[in-house]
């Protein structure tokens, strides 16, 4: 019996080459590679824009616990990655501060991208829910250099991505001193009134006052209907927290005590007995001195026998 003969041979047979392999190999590493890229850039977008998010609820958070307890909140960065808030946390009036962190990979940068390393943005909301600075930006960014701009106004107003760069110049309207005044209505008082709009040129920031002009270095003079009282310097400025503390001296020339009150963020030590029992009357100095983290501009006021109060001017800064 013959064997069959085969009709081919293994050697026609031809299978892939290396160059195909390789071909295939780069043509998947390159389509894995933009995938990954993707998903990393996704994640880092996602990241950001949950960081800012959250960050500018906890803004308004802070700024509505102000707003109700008539008091302060302070919301501060105190690294490229990490931010205090510091208000009523649990509702029973006392203030506590927590720390929050962005999202891994977000950092704050400057307006212009680079990097913080000190002097980190903060924003100070007062009893109405204001800010001590016309505009406060807190720019964040993450490791595909896309960036979020958190934006907090004057107002108390907070905006994501929406960067308010001037305000608009307003010319208000014609008054008339008769028919659009009501004749009984009569505002009177004698404080020193300080221009306190974060907006303006010379605004002083939050507390408390308002309109008028910033004070100058000279002596306040109180109107008295016997003898006078004189405090000095109009402004004083020192850093929040207790990191330094200013001097106020007043001088009354008639006997009595003199008075010395100021808000409740602020401390004052006299540095002698505000008694006189002397017809010269005499002077004392008082030493001033933030409790707390809030910035702004806060009025202390004098009082002394029959005079209208002497108000100085304590200017909180970083």
């Amino acid at each position: 019996m013959q064997p069959m003969k085969r009709t081919g041979r293994f050697g026609d047979e031809r299978g892939i080459t290396v160059i195909e392999v390789l071909i295939v190999v780069g043509v998947l590493a390159t389509v894995s590679a933009m995938a990954v890229f993707g998903l990393r850039s996704a994640r880092a977008a996602m990241r950001l824009n949950n960081s800012a998010r959250v960050f500018a609820q906890n803004l308004e958070r802070a700024r509505l616990d102000a707003i109700r307890r008539h008091d302060s909140a302070n919301v501060e960065f105190i690294d490229s990655n990490t931010y205090e808030i510091t208000m009523d946390y649990t509702g029973s009036g006392v203030k506590t501060t927590r720390t929050y962190k962005l999202d891994s990979g977000v950092t704050l940068v400057d307006a212009n991208g680079n990097a913080i390393t000190d002097q980190f943005p903060y924003a100070d909301f007062d009893w109405r829910g204001r800010t001590s600075e016309c505009a406060m930006l807190f720019q964040l960014k993450n490791t595909q250099n896309d960036a979020l701009k958190v934006q907090v106004a004057g107002s108390g107003d907070i905006t994501v991505n929406n960067n308010v760069t001037s305000v608009p110049n307003i010319t208000p309207g014609t008054v008339s001193p008769t028919a659009d005044i009501a004749q009984n209505t009569v505002a009177v008082g004698t404080d020193t009134r300080l221009n306190l709009s974060p907006c303006s040129p010379s605004g002083g920031g939050g507390g408390g006052g308002g309109g008028g002009s910033a004070p100058g270095s000279g002596p306040v003079a109180a109107a008295c209907s016997a003898g006078t009282l004189t405090a000095s310097p109009q402004q004083v400025t020192i850093r929040r927290n207790g990191a330094s503390t200013g001097t106020i001296t007043a001088t009354v020339t008639a006997t009595g005590t003199l008075g010395a009150s100021t808000e409740s963020n602020l401390s004052l030590t006299a540095g002698g007995s505000p008694t006189f029992n002397g017809s010269s009357g005499g002077s004392v100095s008082y030493t001033v001195r933030s409790l707390n983290k809030t910035r702004g501009t806060f009025p202390v006021k004098f009082t002394f026998a029959n005079c209208s109060p002497a108000t100085v001017y304590v200017k909180v800064t970083n």
